[in-house]
């Protein structure tokens, strides 16, 4: 049996949420997030990306977005993972500081 039949369940449930609602967001960033604890890094990253696409303003997308750049290893793709995070770190401190 596989170690986390718990994280397959809910991952199924999570393609046939998106294959629903393919225009949110926030089932995008689910999906996204659960690759990443299943290291599915490309998985991620394009869940990630189809996140931020739809919520732009979403600091923790744009943060996990990096993290699964920098674990496939971003061979070419130094900027692109630090602007990811960069956009994180502004967005984050701007809706911290209260500028809505």
């Amino acid at each position: 049996p596989h170690p986390h039949p718990h994280r397959n369940q809910a991952l199924e449930r999570l393609d046939g949420a998106v294959a629903l609602r393919a225009h949110c967001g926030r089932t995008c960033f689910n999906r996204g997030v659960l690759h990443l604890l299943l290291e599915q890094w490309e998985d991620a990253e394009r869940d990630l990306l189809s996140c931020v696409t739809k919520l732009p303003l979403e600091p923790e997308a744009w943060r996990h977005k990096h993290t699964a750049l920098v674990r496939q290893g971003a061979v070419g793709r130094t900027r692109e993972a630090l602007v990811d995070y960069a956009n994180a770190l502004l967005l984050t401190d701007f809706f911290t500081e209260g500028y809505e």
